[in-house]
């Protein structure tokens, strides 16, 4: 949607966002009037953007990672290790926060 290899765009981009998104949130607190609900949302959202991270770094390894540290076995494991714990804690923290979880 935005071409962060333009400056100008990028730097508009982040000062529309800078000044547009305190008032959507002060707005949806206005309408939720429920500071722990808020909480749990970005408790949800957190764990969404988790699991995004993990897509992310995976798609990032096979398009701009030189092919010398995708051969490497130690590099490999511990990035399938790290992917699988936040896979963990993102889909954790999600059914924590939905109180899906045992003692929730």
């Amino acid at each position: 949607m935005i071409n962060w290899h333009d400056m100008r765009a990028r730097t508009r981009t982040i000062r529309i966002l800078t000044c547009c998104l305190p008032p959507v949130w002060m707005c949806f607190f206005l309408w939720v009037q429920s500071p722990v609900l808020m909480v749990q949302i970005g408790g949800i959202g957190g764990g969404i953007f988790l699991l995004a991270v993990v897509v992310a770094v995976w798609r990032l390894r096979y398009t701009g990672v030189p092919p010398r540290f995708r051969a490497n076995p130690w590099l490999t494991a511990a990035l399938v290790l790290s992917s699988a714990a936040i896979l963990f804690l993102g889909v954790y923290g999600v059914l924590d926060t939905l109180g899906l979880t045992p003692g929730g």
